[in-house]
């Protein structure tokens, strides 16, 4: 079975309607010829510029040129380039360098002439149709005050136009200078250009746009200022849009063939990849006279017949109230993305699951595993790897492991060869956030649904940030939480060691200190026991069996003590062979207490595990638990005690 043609169709300003229509041409033709699209698209967004200052800091709009560099690292057998709406929107120095790097590749450009042998080139014929109109103008009509707002400088159809409107002022001998001449974007944002020519030209006689979409814009703001297009004022356009046969006044334009410059573009590309040598092709232009330049019906044969305007009205209300519907859904995308920023399944199950609401009939989206940084001052270093981690098909969404699909950017389709429902003819949109790249959205729409999948996309790319900026604060929380149980950790040795004392285990001074005011603290108000032990006859033990036996008999000494307490009483060493001991009780308790040191020293000394016995003098002092109580003053008063009894005894301290 022979492989499928792999096209590759790269577009700029996709939504316009001259892409639009382009785009339906190339979908028409590769149904019929049963190829393989993969589109990869930029969307413009004219307003940017009217709606923040040119000094503010938001301009990532270079980022949307990215788009076009992953058909660079996708091996299609042809490529399809609107290079002309490509170039609008690219850096200026950038435009000729990325058709470089596809010198070797067998090439269709829609809208720009080539002289490379292994490309084709798909042009209208803009100098003639041009030149038709505006002589028109100049010749049935007998305008001779003219403006013209031209397209983009470095466009070719925006060039050869122009060309074309100064030729017929030259060979009309009319007044042209640069003050008749403003120049737009293609777009519809152009009413500061229209403005300006009405305010600088006095009894201008007629705006010629290069293309409709600036047309309509200067109808409309002629409208504003009370002319009356084709009487007050001419206007024409460029395309023949649909939007400008159903104004009040239909706007006289040139009809371009968008549709069938798209067509003819997959049947080129076909036989591009087949012989390996390209041609150049003209599409006509043919004048379209409506009544905006001052004619009617009556005075030329060929004009558009008149649809049934209650059904077109009834069609653009539903189609509208459709479009508001979805764009209020949009929102919602992200909205629900960033309840579930902690769940990453549910996090992108809700980014997938509405995309059969807004006619998406599959969808991948897919990630780098670290976000990119595009810096336009050091240029686009493209990741070598991407990762498939949902998928969507009709109302199926599934999610993939994290890192389970890696995909290598020069083996990747942007389509999942696990759906059968369609012909896997993906368009391709960068998830761009800032100066951010986070990965693709990869769907396959048809081309009216192009501007509301990009609004998603930007959607996503927001909440994939919001995403990441979460996965690093609970990153950077874990490593303080770990940090700070590690710290934990190393204060309670630190506090071990620095209150216990390394031979018993019991609390050494300060530890015995710390705890014995800490129990005066929390049992205020009640009866505490606080007890002062000094051994008798460590010297001698020393002296007779060493100091190894000295430190056992210590131990001992203060095991008993520590038996003594309790689990609820504390002991310490104090130092040498002095001993502390505090524990909550009343004078019962008290006596029992001393009974009990006695009684633990008696039944260590008959076990006879050693040569030597052991003996403790003991002073009990009795308190109530106080603010004011000074617990080194009680020890003192206890070692006193102590001291008469080691007395009675006769032994020496």
């Amino acid at each position: 079975m022979q492989e499928r043609c792999k096209i590759g169709v790269v577009i700029g300003n996709a939504n316009s309607p001259h892409a639009i229509n382009i785009m339906k041409g190339i979908d028409q033709a590769s149904k019929e010829c049963d190829v393989q699209l993969m589109y990869f698209m930029n969307v413009s967004s004219p307003y940017t510029a009217q709606l923040y200052p040119p000094d503010t800091s938001i301009g990532w709009d270079y980022q949307k040129s990215a788009i076009y560099d992953y058909a660079r690292y996708v091996k299609a057998d042809v490529l399809i380039m609107t290079y002309g709406m490509m170039s609008i929107f690219m850096k200026s120095d950038y435009g000729k360098q990325y058709l470089e790097y596809f010198r070797n590749v067998p090439c269709v450009l829609i809208n720009e002439q080539t002289n490379r042998p292994n490309w084709t080139s798909i042009i209208v014929d803009n100098y003639n149709g041009m030149y038709e109109l505006v002589e028109h103008l100049v010749r049935d009509h007998g305008y001779h005050n003219f403006a013209f707002l031209a397209g983009p400088p470095g466009n070719t159809d925006a060039g050869q136009r122009k060309r074309a409107f100064l030729d017929v002022m030259k060979k009309y001998d009319l007044p042209m200078d640069e003050s008749h001449i403003e120049t737009g974007d293609f777009s519809e944002c152009v009413q500061t250009q229209v403005n300006a020519l009405l305010d600088r030209i006095p009894n201008l006689q007629a705006i010629v746009c290069a293309n409709d979409v600036m047309a309509l814009t200067a109808y409309q703001e002629c409208e504003k200022r009370g002319l009356h297009i084709g009487n007050d004022i001419a206007v024409t356009g460029f395309d023949d849009w649909e939007r400008i046969r159903h104004v009040p006044v239909p706007i006289t334009t040139i009809h371009q063939d968008s549709e069938r410059s798209g067509y003819m573009a997959v049947y080129s590309a076909l036989e591009l990849a087949r012989s390996g040598h390209g041609k150049n092709i003209v599409i006509p232009a043919k004048v379209c006279v409506r009544e905006s330049c001052g004619c009617t019906c009556k005075q030329f044969s060929g004009f558009d017949q008149i649809e049934n305007m209650g059904q077109k009205f009834v069609y653009e209300k539903q189609r509208n109230t459709v479009y508001r519907q979805k764009t209020w859904m949009v929102p919602m995308i992200s909205r629900n993305m960033l309840i579930a920023l902690q769940d990453r399944e549910k996090f992108l199950k809700n980014a997938l699951t509405p995309m059969s609401f807004f006619g998406v009939k599959t969808a991948q989206l897919y990630v780098f595993r670290n976000p990119v940084e595009y810096n336009i001052e050091k240029g686009w270093e493209f990741p070598n790897t991407i990762y498939l981690v949902a998928c969507q098909d009709g109302e199926r969404v599934e999610v993939f492991d994290e890192y389970k699909n890696e995909v290598s950017l020069e083996e990747c389709g942007f389509y999942d060869e696990g759906s059968v429902r369609y012909q896997h003819q993906p368009s391709v949109f960068c998830l761009q956030s800032g100066s951010t790249q986070y990965g693709v959205l990869s769907v396959e729409i048809t081309p009216e649904e192009v501007d509301m999948v990009y609004l998603i996309s930007i959607q996503m790319a927001n909440a994939l940030m919001a995403y990441h900026a979460e996965k690093k604060r609970l990153s950077v929380q874990r490593e303080r939480e770990l940090l700070l149980e590690e710290l934990r950790s190393k204060n309670e040795i630190l506090n071990f060691v620095s209150e216990r004392d390394e031979l018993t285990q019991i609390k050494n001074r300060r530890g015995f200190m710390e705890q014995a005011m800490k129990m005066n603290r929390i049992y205020k108000n009640r009866k505490a026991i606080i007890l002062f032990a000094d051994m008798d006859g460590l010297k001698q033990i020393n002296d007779n069996y060493g100091h190894a036996a000295g430190d056992i008999a210590i131990c001992a000494c203060a095991d008993i003590l520590k038996k003594a307490a309790g689990v609820h009483g504390i002991a310490g060493r104090l130092g040498g062979d002095e001993f502390a001991l505090m524990m909550i009780g009343d004078e019962t308790r008290a006596i029992e207490l001393m009974e009990t040191v006695q009684k633990e020293i008696a039944m260590y000394n008959a076990q006879g595990k050693n040569k030597f016995a052991i003996d403790m003098s003991v002073g009990c002092q009795l308190v109530l638990c106080t603010d004011e109580l000074s617990i080194p003053m009680v020890l003192e008063k206890a070692d006193k005690i102590m001291y008469e009894e080691k007395k009675k005894k006769g032994k020496a301290r």
